[in-house]
């Protein structure tokens, strides 16, 4: 799956198939990949090359290495400073997390939570 997502970044749909991945109810084939690869209006040709690209492999498996230095057990896993965060992170759960650590950074960092559609806005640049 981690392949999949790296070679749709290449495509600029990182972050769309990131959600469809996660979307899955059980582990996606390479049948499946391909569909959401298509349904997402990737080139498949060059998706399908990228998911066989030894650079983007390394990358991954180079990421997952520093993961486990750093004592990701699990993911989705969230650092916030030295704290680690493993497990489901719903709005209600890292909020007050998030505004502890900024308070003791005494910092200015969040601008604002839309919570109509849960974005997030840091230093002016948005994420969901």
């Amino acid at each position: 799956m981690a392949m999949a997502a790296e070679a749709a970044r290449r495509q600029d749909k990182y972050w769309a198939m990131h959600r469809e991945l996660f979307a899955q109810t059980a582990p996606a084939s390479l049948n499946v990949v391909v569909g959401l690869a298509a349904q997402l209006g990737l080139e498949v040709g060059t998706f399908l090359n990228d998911m066989q690209n030894e650079t983007l492999e390394e990358g991954i498996w180079a990421e997952r290495e520093q993961g486990r230095l750093a004592g990701v057990v699990s993911v989705p896993a969230l650092f916030l400073g030295t704290r680690r965060l493993h497990g489901k992170l719903s709005q209600a759960r890292l909020a007050p997390l998030m505004r502890h650590y900024v308070d003791r950074l005494n910092v200015n960092v969040l601008s604002t939570i839309d919570r109509k559609n849960g974005s997030v806005r840091w230093s002016g640049m948005g994420y969901s």
